[in-house]
């Protein structure tokens, strides 16, 4: 499973009612890459997962910007702030 980290993210107040009600939720990679502006890292021991969510996140990405949900912010622009770190101590 991939390990997500959005530096500086900061949860909503309905996230947080949410997580008091039914224990936190796993972040999902759409949520992550539209978190205003900051840098996400990717990584997994299996360096093909880590493939298969950025094929993912650059669909996911268009439909979010299909959809007005990025802020205005164009995908590749989004999509850039997305690193792949070589090692687990890197990713932070």
């Amino acid at each position: 499973m991939a390990l997500m980290e959005a530096r500086g993210a900061k949860t909503s107040a309905a996230e947080q009612d949410r997580a008091r009600q039914t224990g936190p939720r796993r972040p999902r990679l759409g949520d992550q890459l539209r978190t205003a502006g900051h840098h996400l890292a990717l990584w997994d021991e299996r360096p093909e997962a880590v493939h298969a969510a950025l094929r993912f996140a650059n669909k996911i990405l268009a439909e979010l910007d299909a959809h007005g949900l990025l802020d205005g912010e164009a995908a590749l622009c989004v999509r850039a702030r997305t690193r792949r770190p070589e090692t687990l101590a890197s990713a932070r």
